[in-house]
């Protein structure tokens, strides 16, 4: 009985070990100024804006597909729409563009911000818009037609939305420091708690349940639980400022893009850092997970865009330069 339990423990060792998550660097993607990055649906091809515009990338080869250039200045953000045909880019002339991925041609150039277009979010059925701007207001868009369905009042500069992957309310956070859910039904505030300096980014967890939020305050670098507007857990950045927050698609790590130059890889139970990313050598300003899993990307202000292998293997082998 005992050898049988000393055999079953080691067998219990061995998974967790071999079950863990370490990351390689791929490829490091230069020749443009970009700071915004995204995926898309099919995990394939990655999209990223800056102040020269719009490129596709080719995940497997990491070379440079398209590039869009009809846009009329620099790129804040940018989306995918759920089924990877369309693209959103939000824009400095407070301008939200739709572009056809497959021809790079313009579907639709969205007027009605009067400031800076900070941030784009497509809800899960694609058939609405969410946007954040320097004009203090979240507007939500018909993608179909372009036309505004609502505008949410904030009290100052909107730096991020997003999308609850149910599709029931839409979170921004701001420079006030302020998160605020909004009902995408009634248009209602359906919680609103922060307040402690800006919050740069936030990102809901798979299944909803969460938010996380990464900004100047340590306080802010955390996440909340939905339901309560609670802090649950504060996120490990090795006290630096985060700009960019997001949840791996099965909800168990965050990635953090830092102003120390790294990414950290935060447990979503505990928050606590278990890998840091090295390569960069400056800011990194955006980090997401490619939605099979199986890829990071980060972007920096020294011009270039990392793709990092996530495989699993042991504990040991995660990579840390």
């Amino acid at each position: 009985m005992q050898r049988i339990l000393l055999l079953a423990c080691v067998e219990l060792l061995l998974t967790s070990a071999s079950s863990a998550q370490y990351f390689k660097l791929q490829a490091t993607l230069k020749g443009h100024d970009d700071l915004c990055i995204a995926f898309c649906p099919n995990s394939t091809t990655l999209v990223s804006g800056g102040p020269d515009g719009i490129n596709l990338w080719d995940v497997a080869t990491g070379k440079n597909t398209a590039t869009f250039k009809e846009n009329r200045g620099p790129v804040n953000s940018v989306a995918f729409s759920p089924n990877g045909k369309a693209l959103a880019s939000g824009n400095w002339d407070n301008t939200i563009t739709l572009w056809d991925v497959k021809t790079g041609k313009v579907k639709a150039s969205i007027k009605g911000h009067a400031s800076v277009v900070n941030s784009v979010a497509f809800s899960p059925d694609g058939k609405t818009l969410a946007s954040g701007s320097s004009d203090d207001t979240i507007r939500l868009w018909d993608v179909a037609n372009g036309k505004s369905i609502a505008t949410f009042k904030g009290r100052a500069i909107v730096l991020s939305v997003a999308f609850s992957p149910d599709g029931r309310t839409v979170a921004s956070s701001s420079l006030n420091g302020e998160i605020k859910l909004w009902d995408v039904a009634s248009g209602k505030t359906a919680a609103s708690f922060g307040g402690l300096g800006e919050v740069y980014s936030v990102a809901y967890s798979p299944d909803s349940n969460n938010l996380a939020s990464v900004g100047i305050m340590r306080q802010t670098t955390c996440l909340w639980d939905v339901a309560t507007g609670k802090s649950t857990v504060a996120l490990d950045d090795d006290g630096a400022v985060a700009y960019c927050v997001t949840f791996s698609p099965d909800g168990k790590k965050l990635a953090l893009a830092s102003t120390d130059k790294t990414i950290h890889i935060c447990d979503r139970v505990t928050g606590k850092n278990t890998v840091t990313l090295k390569g960069h050598t400056r800011w990194v300003s955006s980090v997401v997970f490619s939605p099979n899993g199986k890829t990071l990307a980060s972007a920096s202000y020294d011009k270039t865009i990392k793709l990092w292998n996530v495989e699993i293997g042991k504990e040991g082998e995660n990579t840390h330069n």
